[in-house]
């Protein structure tokens, strides 16, 4: 039972995190609100990130209020997943529950870790769809909001792929940044 709460907890808290870093992504390139997939993203997540923006405003190019919530989430998550863990291990210490000693600085870099590793596989996750909506849906409605967020990250790669590699049939720049975000998913995964 305790198994599947975390999932059901974790699930849930990743798709929330999921919306908070696109709704921020969307901020930081400007991506009009018009648009359908915008604003079903703004819809959903508005009942946390208006309250939030009051107290943190958002600024230039980042949307503080969104990246703090998911951050406030992550570590929300770990503090309640590792608490569920902890009690269903039930080890008891001089009478107390074992579900009393949970370290907060463990809380705290798992919260981190899941943060980051939310955030690299949005990246990831945008960018397989973004491609095959490409390959298999090119005129799809659902592609200039792709394109829009996945754009700005391709062109510097494209601009440092040799020659020779500009020039093939296939675009290389979202395996570049597939690689890369992948790479940095194990180092988030090892370091933290």
């Amino acid at each position: 039972m305790t198994e599947t709460l975390i999932f059901l907890i974790k699930t849930v808290a990743s798709i929330f995190c999921a919306l908070l870093f696109i709704r921020a992504w969307l901020f930081y390139l400007k991506v009009p609100a018009f648009n359908d997939y915008s604003r079903f993203i703004y819809k959903l997540t508005d009942f946390a990130v208006k309250p939030t923006q009051k107290i943190l405003p958002p600024g230039d190019k980042i949307d503080w209020a969104s990246m703090i919530l998911a951050f406030i989430v992550c570590v929300a998550m770990a503090f309640i997943v590792t608490t569920l863990w902890i009690s269903s291990i039930e080890i008891p210490y001089k009478g107390h529950s074992s579900a009393m000693f949970i370290d907060i600085g463990h809380v705290l870099l798992f919260g981190l870790s899941y943060y980051l590793q939310n955030f690299l596989s949005i990246i990831l996750w945008v960018g397989i769809v973004y491609a095959i909506t490409s390959w298999l849906a090119p005129q799809s409605a659902l592609m200039p909001f792709l394109r829009s967020m996945m754009e700005p990250m391709l062109i510097p790669i494209r601009n440092k792929l040799p020659e020779s590699l500009k020039q093939s049939p296939v675009d290389l720049s979202l395996f570049v940044l597939l690689i890369v975000v992948l790479l940095l998913q194990v180092l988030v995964g090892n370091i933290i």
